[in-house]
């Protein structure tokens, strides 16, 4: 089980390209760049970051690369709010992490304390919101959504990876999602790619294109208030039901069985949809999105 956030959609988008993002330091330090090395105000605050790519811009992306753009000691808080100056200024740069960081409008907040939608789980963590950057001069507000995160190509292009709409045929014919949780891969369409998450950090589902898989007529959600023989299964061999709600079975005939933990084949990673679907039957679709996941294997996501 895992939980995600949408910031960004795109529709009719072929690539999405990460993009330059500048940290202002007083100092390098190659061991721990950020330690203690922030440029600050007069207040003590570290001075906004600034990047290069305005939203207006179709080439914005919320995929960076981190930059760290060291700046005299005495440098004026003010001085650093384009990227043009860093450039005319030559400052000294090195290079840091890829991190996803979602320009918001200034009244777009996060909730206090953010709940995992089924485990009930704080899934505070590599989600959370700063109050000003800096583009062309402009103050824009941000969302950070976690680091080292993301895997892209020479050229600069994120990979995609599915994120998979559980579906069905109606008696017409046509394909209606079932409204189930969906399932993220992890690596592109039918590549076989093993969940790639070193710390129970996932560099893998943070940038999706959605697909409608259509899955067989006896394929059903598990609610285990609904099943509470297969309920007390689940908690009799340590796990927690809740992580179990909304996940889909192939044939939901398993749910009534008693060893239904071993005799449902559930519908829960990329191969296991693809396998059950059939080429055939997952239908790409024009929108591609920003997933960050921010819950990963019923644990939050230290930054």
């Amino acid at each position: 089980p895992a939980a995600f956030v949408i910031p960004e959609v795109w529709l009719n988008f072929g690539e999405i390209w990460a993009q330059p993002w500048y940290f202002l330091l007083k100092e390098w330090n190659d061991k721990s760049p950020l330690a203690n090395n922030r440029l600050k105000d007069e207040a003590g605050m570290n001075v906004p970051p600034v990047f290069d790519v305005h939203p207006r811009s179709l080439f914005y992306s919320p995929f960076w690369l981190v930059f760290y753009a060291v700046a005299p000691a005495n440098t004026p808080p003010e001085r650093y709010r384009s990227a043009q100056r860093i450039f005319d200024d030559r400052l000294p740069i090195h290079p840091g992490p890829p991190f996803i960081y979602s320009v918001r409008p200034p009244d777009v907040v996060l909730e206090p304390m953010l709940k995992h939608p089924t485990l009930e789980k704080n899934i505070t963590g590599s989600l959370s919101q700063t109050p000003i950057s800096y583009v062309d001069n402009e103050a824009m507000p941000y969302f950070s959504e976690g680091g080292n995160n993301f895997r892209f190509d020479s050229k600069l292009v994120i990979e995609e990876t599915p994120m998979f709409l559980l579906s069905k045929r109606d008696a017409e014919g046509l394909i209606v999602p079932m409204g189930t949780p969906p399932v993220i891969g992890s690596g592109p369409l039918f590549a076989r790619r093993p969940a790639d998450a070193p710390n129970n950090r996932p560099r893998f589902g943070n940038y999706t294109r959605l697909y409608l898989a259509v899955i067989a007529a006896t394929a059903g959600p598990f609610d285990p208030a609904a099943y509470p023989a297969a309920e007390a299964a689940i908690l009799a061999a340590g796990g927690d039901p809740r992580a179990f709600k909304g996940l889909v079975a192939v044939d939901k005939a398993c749910f009534d069985k008693p060893d239904m933990l071993s005799a449902c084949r559930w519908l829960s990673s990329q191969q296991t949809v693809e396998d059950a679907a059939g080429a055939a039957n997952i239908v790409r679709t024009e929108i591609t999105a920003c997933s960050p996941v921010v819950h990963y294997d019923e644990k939050r996501i230290v930054p």
